[in-house]
């Protein structure tokens, strides 16, 4: 028990780059093949089991605080059937204004590329006690993020040092933090838009 909550602070044996924290972040990356785009593939890390059960107790544990940081710019972390959410107000919407258009933007590679000491920022800023853990996991200094693939009958090794990786259950709630900043904007933006339409 405390060998956990040691790690959920960030602190962990020979430090953050020591051996014990290459081989609790180390990954098993799979390949797998976009069935909408021919030729392209969504490389999936998948982290050691006990960084996924700290990432799942993390994650259930703080759930309430997550949702509370993060909206209303998201409706993905901490909300339950969130998704039903969001379809079901973009209908009402559309009942109510019909004259109004609805468009998605879909970043391509978005998880991938993510710029990792904003996202650990923002969520070190809005969730503090967390502040060890999401460094430990994702800026520990200028080490890389270290993945396994396995093929050809033996193993090779990838180092990235952008995005979160599709397959940790830590990587939707640092998306969203990474993407707050940009995503308050916008609502901004639109709110006074829409308010200045209101005083004309």
């Amino acid at each position: 028990h405390r060998v956990l909550n040691d790690l959920v602070r960030g602190a962990i044996p020979g430090g953050r780059q020591g051996t014990a924290a290459a081989a609790l972040l180390l990954g098993v990356l799979t390949p797998l093949a976009k069935p909408e785009q021919p030729g392209e593939v969504r490389p999936i890390a998948i982290p050691e089991p006990l960084r996924r059960l700290l990432a799942r107790a993390v994650c259930l544990q703080h759930r309430e605080e997550f949702a509370a940081a993060l909206e209303p710019e998201q409706c993905a972390v901490g909300l339950g059937g969130g998704s039903e959410v969001l379809q079901k107000t973009v209908m009402a919407m559309g009942v109510t204004h019909p004259r109004h258009v609805v468009y998605k933007l879909d970043a391509e590679n978005a998880y991938n590329t993510l710029w990792r000491s904003a996202a650990v920022g923002q969520a070190a800023h809005d969730v503090p006690d967390l502040a060890g853990f999401w460094h430990l996991c994702y800026t520990r200094g200028e080490c890389h993020s270290r993945y396994v693939y396995r093929g050809g009958g033996r193993p090779h090794f990838v180092l990235s040092d952008c995005g979160v990786d599709q397959g940790d259950g830590l990587a939707p709630v640092l998306f969203a933090f990474g993407v707050k900043r940009q995503a308050t904007a916008l609502r901004e933006a639109r709110e006074e838009r829409a308010s200045q339409r209101g005083v004309a």
